[in-house]
Order: structure tokens, then sequence, then C-alpha cells
């Protein structure tokens, strides 16, 4: 007999797995490796080149950067007028509103900004409804001022939907809560980046089939020097509820603060309440005590009754 062994061949499935399983390894590797760089999709910026005008997107409390950056390029000139997004967040205040105010401490010019008031609660609504503004005064290029990780997927879902007209150009403020590279390092990053890409996949989603027509209808203009702002001797007061918000604050942080300083705690003294607000103050004051006084008495009747009573029974 033969020496020899005989080795039976592998099975043609077993041959034919190994070769998907390196590739598999190997995209695994690569995702593994691009991952970090990911962070870079999510930017884009498109330069401070002069144009006319400039839109704030919402989403920017409470750090306000975006408007602050857009107060900035007013003032060099590189932006003629400004549109401010905003959308209401508490106790009928608006966030465009808190915006114009912060600008207007800043020194901005607001004869040159506009509030675009809506309730849209995503980029994509939030394009629908502010399209239409810029197409009705022939805007050629606009620059969405936003924050870093945003401005790829605004650029992306605002000239989708413009369709060029007019063409929308990202410009990156910056933002402290995120870096392109090195966004692992960081719980918040991390959230951010993930959040961002899942809205990043979900957006594209959208614009294949979700609602592309455009609904400025449901925007409200109001002229800068026209806003909710309480203006007294030039010098803009905190909306409401920002005012409510640090008196509470500091009540719990320090409770023998006196209440007349608390208005003091967001920036510096507020100047005084506007005579007519005063006057307003002093009527309502007047008329509900005028009202208290001449409130029938509840123990007067009672009384005069049991008086009438008692004398009933004298007579009898």
């Amino acid at each position: 007999m033969s020496n020899r062994i005989l080795v039976r061949p592998a099975p043609a499935t077993q041959r034919k797995r190994r070769p998907w399983l390196r590739l598999a390894a190997a995209a695994l590797l690569l995702a593994v490796l691009l991952v970090p760089f990911s962070g870079y999709l999510l930017v884009r910026d498109g330069g401070d080149a002069p144009r006319v005008w400039g839109l704030v997107l919402d989403g920017q409390l409470p750090t306000l950067h975006r408007s602050s950056a857009a107060a900035v390029r007013l003032a060099s000139g590189t932006l003629d007028s400004v549109a401010v997004s905003g959308t209401p967040f508490a106790l009928g205040d608006w966030s465009s509103a808190v915006a114009l105010w912060a600008m207007a401490r800043e020194g901005a010019d607001l004869s040159r900004v506009v509030e675009l008031r809506h309730y849209a609660q995503s980029t994509q609504a939030e394009a629908r409804a502010l399209i239409p503004f810029f197409r009705e005064r022939g805007a050629d290029t606009v620059a969405l001022l936003t924050s870093s990780f945003h401005t790829a997927r605004a650029e992306r879902i605002f000239n989708s939907l413009s369709g060029g007209d007019p063409v929308f150009v990202a410009v990156d403020v910056g933002d402290r809560g995120f870096r392109p590279w090195g966004w692992w390092s960081a719980r918040g990053m991390a959230k951010v980046w993930f959040e961002e890409t899942a809205k990043t996949l979900w957006s594209g989603i959208e614009l294949l089939f979700g609602d592309r027509d455009l609904d400025g209808a449901s925007t409200t203009v109001v002229p800068g020097i026209e806003s909710r702002l309480e203006m007294a001797g030039g010098v803009p007061v905190a909306p409401d509820s920002l005012r409510r918000r640090a008196a509470a604050e500091a009540a719990a942080l320090s409770p023998e603060i006196p209440f007349e300083e608390m208005d003091a705690l967001d920036g510096g003294p507020q100047p005084e309440l506007s005579s007519s607000s005063e006057a307003a103050e002093s009527s309502s004051t007047e008329s509900s005590s005028a009202l208290s006084s001449s409130a029938p008495s509840e123990t007067a009747p009672v009384s005069s009754s049991r008086g009438d009573a008692d004398a009933a029974k004298e007579t009898r």
C-alpha cells in the first residue's frame, strides 16, 4: 500500500466565507479610523465675504453667540442687514427678542435688524418658514450664521429647499460646546456629535420624502426698532422672563439681597420704567383702592339687622 495521506479539500462554503469576513473586518477597521475625523463632516464655512443679508438661526440660547457674531459683522460692514430667527420660549418672550436685546447692548444698530418670529421646531421647518422672506426682498446670497456643528446640515437644507433662490452660505461662528477634532474627549461634545449625526441622516430622509412646500405666511416680521423691547433712555431693558429668572436665582443664592437690587443682576443697573408705565400702575392702584373703599361692609348689615330685631322685640 501507498503511504500517501489524503487531505480533503475544504467545502466550497467555507472557502467563500473567508473573503467576506476579511472585507467586513477591513471595513470595520476603516470605520474606526475614520470616525474621529467625522466631526469635520458636520462643519462648513463659506467665509466672511461682504453680503447684503445675514440670517441668525434659532437655537442659540442661552449663550447668544450667534447674534453676538452678527453684531460684530454689522459693525465691521461685512453684513448690511441681519434677520434674527426666533421662536417663543417662556412667558410670552421670543428668543429673537432676547437676541436683539443682547445685540443692542453690544451697540448694534437695530434699524438694520429684523425679527423673524415663527413656530418651527426643526431646521427644515425653519427654512420653509424663512426662505420666502428673502425671496420677497430679492436677496441673491444670504449668510447663515450658526454654530459650527450645525453649519453643514443647515446649508444643505436651506439650499435644497430654496433651489438656489437665494443661495445660502453657512458661516461658522464657533461653539464652545463642540470641536471637530477631539469631540470624543468630552461627554458634552460626544453628545453633540451623536445628535447632529442622527439629525443629518434624518434630514436627508425628510428632504427626500418630507414636505418641501414653503410657508412664509406663518412668519411674523418685526423691525428691530419696533421689537418688543422696553426702551428707556436709549438703554434696552431685558425681557421680563430674563429679569424674573435673574431675580429668582439671586433670591435663591443670596436671600439677603433686597428686591430692588435684583434688577441690576443681569448686567448693571436697569433704567426706571417709563412715565406711561408708572401712570398705568398708579391708576390701577388708585382704582383698586377706590373699589375696596366703595365695597359694602359685610359686618354692617349684620349689626343693623340685629338692632332692628331688638327694636322689634321691645315694640312687641
